[in-house]
């Protein structure tokens, strides 16, 4: 019976090949993924222009009423990164302001709708 030597070159070159393939297919399934969604973000500022962190925001997609939370940070930022394409509508709620909910965003595959805000001063509940 004869005996298969393999060289260490060529099992570098077997293993630079499953890592080539690996990493591929990672990133096409990466890519497939975003592809598939869509993201919303923007500032929450009050009408004097001065940043508002803290604030309860809600993204809500219509045709499910499936319902997404998150807090703006301490730039007034939020952000929803991936979100099923689809009709949302936005509520923010923040201690001290008018509650306010921005309606009709309709997000497509692959984009990021910015969606700012301006709260009124209003009572503390």
């Amino acid at each position: 019976m004869k005996t298969f030597h393999v060289g260490r070159g060529t099992v570098r070159f077997v293993r630079l090949i499953l890592a080539v393939i690996i990493t591929t297919g990672s990133l096409i399934a990466l890519n497939a993924n975003a592809q598939n969604t869509a993201a919303i973000s923007g500032f929450i500022q009050d009408v004097q222009k001065s940043l508002v962190p803290g604030a309860k925001v809600t993204a809500t997609r219509v045709e499910t009423s499936e319902s997404f939370q998150t807090i703006s940070d301490r730039s007034g930022f939020y952000a929803f990164p991936v979100l099923v394409p689809g009709h949302y509508k936005i509520a923010v709620n923040k201690d001290g302001f008018a509650p306010q909910v921005k309606s009709g965003i309709q997000l497509f595959t692959g984009q990021t709708s910015v969606v700012n805000f301006a709260l009124d001063l209003g009572q503390v509940q």
